[in-house]
Parts: structure tokens; sequence; C-alpha cells
């Protein structure tokens, strides 16, 4: 059975390999998950401030999306390894910025965290872990 990924999940600052120096809550994803279609919003966060949100699409069926919001275009290609984790291969684009990247993303035995791995690109770097905040959607 393929992992649902679906749920609140705030990152772990003691495992935050690409966001030094951030306080904890200050990311958070919101994931829809309906296989095939996977739905990610991340929203940024620091005291006193609001740093935003992004709406991110992807599809795990090895179907590239293409997400453009605010200036920023992202696209994405996951698709499922031979057991219970996803890949992602992501580009994301601002003006002259640009970054790609590949990860794994898995869930634990009890569903309580969310490890995304970052394999190839930039940010690499060892796991980012996010804690499930609420119970996963019925679906």
């Amino acid at each position: 059975m393929k992992a649902d990924f679906s749920g609140r999940w705030t990152m772990n600052p003691r495992s935050d390999p690409f966001l030094p120096g951030i306080e904890a809550g200050m990311v958070v994803l919101k994931i829809e998950h309906i296989d095939p279609l996977l739905q990610v919003t991340l929203t940024h966060s620091a005291p006193g401030y609001a740093l935003g949100a992004f709406v991110l699409n992807c599809r795990t069926d090895h179907v590239e999306v293409l997400t453009s919001r605010h200036g920023i275009q992202a696209r994405t290609d996951a698709y499922w390894d031979t057991g219970n984790q996803l890949l992602v291969d992501m580009s994301i684009c601002m003006g002259s910025y640009e970054r790609h990247f590949r990860s794994s993303w898995s869930l634990s035995t009890a569903g309580k965290s969310l490890t995304i791995r970052h394999i190839a690109g930039d940010p690499a770097g060892p796991n980012a872990i996010f804690q499930r905040r609420d119970l996963p959607y019925a679906g």
C-alpha cells in the first residue's frame, strides 16, 4: 500500500538542513493527497512576520506538472519507487534564480513523521523531518 502524505506537518528544527537558524514552527506543510494527485501548501512564518505561502501541485504517476504563482514557477515530476517512498524531481524558477533537486519522501511506520531526504541538487543535505500535527484526512 502506498503512503498517504495527507495532513498538517511542522518542521523539526533540529533536523532542518537548509534553513539554519529558523525558529521552531516556521515551516508548515499542509498536504492533500489522493493518489495520484498531491497538493502541498508550504507556509513560512517567524515571530512578528508572515512570510507567505506557496501552493505546489504534483502528480505521483510520473507526469510533469507546472505550478506558477506569485512569480514563482515550479515543475515537479514524482513517482513511486519499488517500495513505499515517493521520488520527487523539482525545478523552481523565480526570475534569474533557478534550482533543481531530487528528494525521496517517506512516512514513519506509525505515520507520525514525514522524512524528506534530499538526494541531489540544491539544497542537498541531510533529511528534513516534519511531525504530524493532525490526523490524516479520511479518504
